[in-house]
This record gives structure tokens, C-alpha cells and sequence, in this order.
């Protein structure tokens, strides 16, 4: 989505720095999120990926010294701690019944552009990408995507000393490791852009005055987790302080959507928000992570962050049952989209979802098992029982991408 770009990538988010990445060493694709989950090189979040820690806290350190980030005391290492939403062991034991709940009546029909899918630079590219990939996606209802960047580590530390942006901010077919396809216009409009961190600031200015502003723009993905010690973590209110030139930056093109946590329940966002100078009269959309095998337990999140920000629309930029904890199998997590997303949507105030993983991880993401593997598509790009159990949530409601 720009002007100037890494020689090679950067950050989950799927998650995406973002927690929702492969569980162990992955031989095929996966997406953004969270869980225990392997490095992009393909070593697993526990065991061998130990040896990295240290160094890995180090490149982050030096990466947010340089971006003039401030680096909490409270790093995440290697071992992943996961808020509620990602860990629930409380409803490990409700998960297994989710099988058996009744879908809600009344489902069949989704608002415009609901369903939508995420993305992962670490992700292995197989036959099917992304040609085949994106179009069984979008034929089976997927609207947009949003992607995530390859973690910041020593080996790729010095790309954030070049003036470019990374592929959250790119297009795929400007991407190294995504081996530069062909340009896909499709796939291209129907992405949404992400800030990763302080790093694209200066960037994501010079985009969002650009003739390509996006329509939509992420600020910050999990500022207050760092995956593996990899990826930069930044408290509220320096966050806020390195987003302020870009909230005083007109955008009259783009909508910001707000920085999408690992814990929404913290304070965090309410931290930012004290600190930002009005900055929340430009972000009318809160984005929430949610992995959760139990449907009234999802829905206890979304209900308590909309009870925070009642005069928000929500978007769940990362969603899935995929947990260490999950029980469902490809039939189960067909009644938990059946089950789940016809609620979310009678709520009103969730605009959008996006489904991780859009491409095939195996393992499965988050140290889920592999019969709890949320992948709609698998290596050849080819629809699975997953996606098209998404299209049946919203039958009848329209197949194709939009800008």
C-alpha cells in the first residue's frame, strides 16, 4: 500500500507481532493471531525458540530505541501468557459442548462486507498463492483481508534503518517474502492497511496524503504484547505521543480504526485515549482479538469491550476458536460460526470480522489441535470445510471483494 518499501519484512496478527501465529515449526501457510505460536523461521513458541529469547528482547530494545519507543518492563518472552480470551481455561470444559449448541435462528443473511479474513508474512506460500488462494476466498464470501508483517529479530533489524514501509502498509506483490507475486488487483483493493508499530508512522503519514489512501487504517497491532520478545512493545502513552503527527495529519480519504490489543480488557486503550489529545474523535472503530472456543464466552468479550465504547463500531480483526484448549473438530467449528456470528451479528454494532487463518497453517494456529484447525483454505489455495461452512453462515449475502 505505498510510496517506499523493506527490502525485506517486518512483523501479528493475524494477529501480526500478533500472538495467532503457527503453533510449531509449520511446513504450509497460516495467519495472524495468538497462542503459543512458531517463529517465522519455523521454530515452535517453547523448547527451541528459548535459545532466541535473549537475543530477540535485544533487537526489539534496540528497535524501539531507535523508533523512540519506550520499552516496558513487562516484555513478553518466549513463554506465552495469554489474557482470558486467548487462554480459557475456565471454559475448557464448556468448549467441548459448543458442538452441540443449536445454531441461532434467524442466521443466513450478513451485513455487506461482515466476513473477512487475516493473512500471515510467516506463512509458507504454496502452490495456490495467492491467485487460487484469493479467489476461493472471495467467492465463498470473504470481503478484505488484513495482513501481518514478518517479527522484527536481529536478522531483520537493520531493514527499519531504511525510509520504506513494510507489507502491512505494501502490497503483497511488492513483498519480498511473499516472493512477489503477480500483481493481483483484486487481492490488492481489498486490503486493510495496518500501522504495525512506531516504525510506520512517518510512513503511514506520507500514505494517508497519498493519491492510494486507504479507505481504512489500523493504528498499532498488540502494542501491549511483544511475540516472543520479537515484536516492538510500547506503552499507552508514548503510543499515543508517536501517533499524534499522524492524528494532526488531514485524512480525509481514510478512517483510523484503533490500535487492536492482545488484552482488550486492559486499560490500555483508555490510557491512550487520555493521552491522544482528542485523537478519538478520528477513530470511530475499536478493534478486538478474540480466540475463544465458547460462544457466550466470545460474546461476554464483545459485549464488555462495546459496554467501554458504547459510541463505537467494533470490528474483531482476529477471530477463531483456535486454542490450546479447543475441542471442536471441522463439524464443531461449523456450528460455532452458525452459533457465534448470528449473535454478533443481532448485536448492531459490529461492523466486521476477520476470520484467522485465510491461508493454510498445519499445525494449527495457537496450539490449537490439528482437528480445531481454522484454515479456509489449504496449501493448493482450494476452499476447506472451514470456509465453506463460513459462506453458509451468511448465505445468499454476496461472494465477491470489494475495494
Amino acid at each position: 500500500m505505498l510510496p517506499l518499501f523493506y527490502v525485506a519484512l517486518v512483523l501479528a496478527a493475524g494477529s501480526d507481532a500478533s500472538p495467532c501465529k503457527p503453533s510449531a515449526s509449520s511446513s504450509a501457510p497460516s495467519v495472524a493471531g495468538s497462542g503459543g505460536a512458531a517463529t517465522p523461521g519455523g521454530g515452535a513458541s517453547s523448547g527451541g525458540a528459548t535459545a532466541g529469547k535473549d537475543s530477540a528482547a535485544q533487537a526489539v530494545g534496540a528497535n524501539n530505541n531507535l523508533a523512540g519507543l519506550s520499552t516496558p518492563s513487562n516484555t513478553s518472552g518466549s513463554g506465552l501468557i495469554l489474557p482470558p480470551h486467548y487462554s480459557n481455561s475456565a471454559s475448557a470444559t464448556a468448549s467441548t459442548a459448543t458442538a452441540s449448541i443449536a445454531p441461532v435462528s434467524g442466521g443466513g443473511s450478513c451485513p455487506e462486507g461482515f466476513i473477512n479474513a487475516v493473512f500471515n508474512t510467516n506463512a509458507p506460500k504454496n502452490g495456490g498463492w495467492p491467485g487460487t488462494t484469493w479467489t476461493s476466498l472471495s467467492e465463498h464470501g470473504v470481503n478484505n483481508w488484513s495482513g501481518y508483517n514478518q517479527p522484527r529479530t536481529r536478522e531483520n533489524l537493520l531493514i527499519i534503518l531504511l525510509p520504506a514501509v513494510g507489507f502491512s502498509l505494501g502490497t503483497l506483490d511488492t513483498n519480498d517474502h511473499y516472493l512477489h507475486p503477480p500483481v493481483n488487483p483484486a487481492l490488492n483493493a481489498a486490503q486493510i492497511h495496518v500501522v504495525m508499530d512506531g516504525n510506520d508512522t512517518d510512513a503511514a503519514i506520507e500514505l494517508v496524503q497519498s493519491a492510494n489512501a486507504p479507505v481504512y487504517l489500523e493504528l498499532f497491532n498488540e502494542p501491549d504484547f511483544s511475540f516472543e520478545g520479537k515484536t516492538a512493545l510500547i506503552d499507552a502513552i508514548p503510543a499515543a505521543q508517536n501517533l499524534s503527527k499522524l492524528f494532526s495529519t488531514p485524512h480525509p480519504k481514510t478512517t483510523f480504526i484503533s490500535p487492536a490489543l492482545m488484552n482488550a480488557e486492559s486499560d490500555w486503550l483508555s490510557t491512550f485515549k487520555e493521552n491522544c489529545n482528542g485523537c478519538f474523535d478520528q477513530i470511530p472503530i475499536i478493534a478486538q482479538h478474540l480466540y475463544n472456543p465458547d460462544v457466550d464466552g466470545a460474546m461476554t468479550h464483545i459485549r464488555a469491550l462495546h459496554g467501554k465504547w458504547p459510541d463505537k463500531k467494533i470490528w474483531i480483526t482476529e477471530l477463531s476458536p483456535a486454542s490450546a484448549d479447543c475441542k471442536l473438530d471441522a463439524a464443531g467449528i461449523a456450528v460455532y460460526m452458525n452459533t457465534l456470528l448470528p449473535q454478533i451479528i443481532k448485536l448492531g454494532y459490529v461492523e466486521k470480522i476477520f476470520w484467522n487463518s485465510a491461508e493454510w497453517s498445519s499445525p494449527a494456529i495457537n496450539n490449537a489441535p490439528e482437528s480445531c484447525n481454522p484454515s479456509l483454505t489449504d496449501a493448493n489455495g482450494n476452499p476447506t470445510a472451514i470456509l465453506k461452512s463460513l459462506q453458509n453462515v451468511c448465505a445468499g449475502s454476496g461472494g465477491t471483494a470489494t475495494a
